[in-house]
């Protein structure tokens, strides 16, 4: 059994997509890491209360981490650390494997840095109790619960980061928003620039590095996904849906739409 004696710890082990373990525990302000690492699996921490220091691979000083901060160990980094003797720090930690969970190791590796501050300390704290609860009492389907759990997590810390990091980027939410309120209408690039307060090219630019789409494939996008779930719904047939969602050709909507599902919208009525 892996021992991890942190200072009121929450952990989840993930290895093969099982859970091996879960603890919570109180230490002493004695407490201590020397030169560990993980090879197996990656090491998600929130610090919820009191002090502690961890010395790194890569940093030239050591780290304090106090309540808010998040410790996200890749794997194979070599660490050690210590509680402060006063204020010993209580944490919530979860241990997993990126590859278990579906989650690219390349974008853990450079979404999340070793050490941050969330603003996210009362939502993430509440989803660390909700995956103890799912663990103790052990119901048909917690497992799937603690993995959907982490990867709301991981969600969320991404998604912090790439509004810390990118100028403007809160600003493109609110006209992603817009988009997907008003999904039958087909924004342009100068509508949706002036709204956010940006020129066109630099809206162009900072809406890519935030959604990885142009605006054009990302409201096409949007559109045939709003267009699926009227399918789905079966309240509506093929010509319906597509109008819905602003297409005024229909025999040009099941093209896109086939060329982003992979089947033909009249398809997925049959499928229902």
């Amino acid at each position: 059994m892996l021992q991890f004696p942190f200072s009121k710890i929450f952990f989840l082990v993930y290895h093969y997509g099982r859970i091996d373990n879960l603890i919570e525990r109180e230490t002493t302000p004695q407490w201590k890491l020397q030169q560990l690492s993980y090879s197996n699996h990656y090491v998600l921490a929130l610090a919820a209360e009191g002090r502690a220091v961890y010395e790194l691979d890569g940093f030239e000083q050591p780290q304090e981490i106090r309540k808010g901060d998040v410790l996200f160990l890749r794997k194979q980094l070599l660490h050690s650390a210590t509680s402060d003797p006063v204020n010993p720090w209580k944490v919530f930690v979860v241990i997993f494997d990126a590859i278990d969970l579906s989650v690219e190791t390349s974008i853990l590796d450079h979404a999340l840095p070793a050490i941050s501050r969330t603003s996210f300390l009362i939502e993430l704290t509440l989803l660390f109790r909700e995956m103890l609860d799912a663990w103790t009492a052990k119901k048909p389907g917690h497992l799937l619960l603690c993995r959907g759990l982490l990867m709301k997590m991981l969600y969320l810390l991404m998604r912090e980061q790439q509004l810390q990091t990118t100028p403007q980027a809160r600003t493109i939410d609110h006209t992603i928003a817009m988009m997907t309120e008003h999904y039958n209408r087909t924004f342009s690039i100068h509508e949706l620039a002036a709204h956010a307060g940006l020129s066109p090219s630099y809206y162009r630019l900072v809406f890519k590095k935030l959604t990885g789409f142009t605006v054009g494939q990302f409201q096409t996008r949007m559109k045939i996904n709003k267009a699926r779930d009227f399918l789905l719904s079966g309240d509506c047939n093929v010509t319906e849906a597509a109008q819905l969602v602003g297409f005024d050709n229909v025999y040009y909507f099941s093209a896109v739409f086939k060329k982003l599902t992979g089947i033909n919208p009249s398809e997925l009525l049959k499928r229902r």
